[in-house]
């Protein structure tokens, strides 16, 4: 099961998260939040939850500026690769740990991949199939791609958030990870272009 999904901001400075989606709950008190024992409301939850999304999202721009400068590439250089030919855009890839109450309740494992100005990241149940998940991850990315050029323009992450909802609901149905052979992915494709071109 997936807790979360999220798009951010990879440059130094601020992380932005451009689109985030959380499916299912934790069981959130005010005092895992910093505040005394009590039933949490909905804007606090959503608070809680934003700051969990944000430490996730720092944790994975940190890791991916230090695997650039150790590849020696730039931004600069990513963004001529992508204008020219974006097939072979490098991605970084990674998979992490994040122990119970640092910041969710439980433990957690987070997959991400980034490029550019883009990161892509799953916030899973600590027992999730990683390969699976990894593969999910590069599909949703592959089609986000294709219909928005998210990675080129990650603004349209904000724009058009009805269409990366209609990529996730083909590939990532309420946040379950399916094993999707090429004749799943070929009609789940099928069923998200005619609703994202209407034909």
């Amino acid at each position: 099961m997936v807790y979360a999904f999220m798009i951010h901001t990879l440059q130094p400075g601020t992380c932005r998260i451009l689109y985030s989606v959380t499916f299912g709950k934790e069981d959130l008190t005010l005092e895992q939040a910093g505040e005394p024992q009590s039933a949490i409301s909905g804007s606090e939850l959503r608070a809680v939850r934003k700051e969990q999304l944000d430490i996730v999202a720092r944790q994975v721009q940190s890791e991916f500026s230090f695997r650039r400068a150790v590849s020696s590439r730039t931004y600069e250089q990513e963004m001529q690769i992508l204008s020219s030919d974006e097939s072979s855009l490098p991605f970084e890839k990674g998979v992490f740990r994040l122990r119970a109450g640092d910041p969710f309740t439980t433990e957690r494992v987070v997959v991400w991949a980034g490029t550019a100005n883009c990161a892509f990241n799953l916030v899973c149940d600590k027992n999730e199939n990683r390969i699976q998940a990894e593969t999910v991850l590069s599909t949703i990315i592959r089609h986000l791609q294709e219909y928005l050029k998210v990675i080129a323009q990650p603004t349209a992450a904000l724009t058009k958030p009805d269409r990366i909802t209609a990529i996730l609901h083909q590939f990532l149905p309420h946040g379950q990870i399916l094993f999707m052979n090429h004749r799943v992915v070929r009609q789940f494709e099928k069923e998200m272009e005619t609703f994202l071109t209407g034909r």
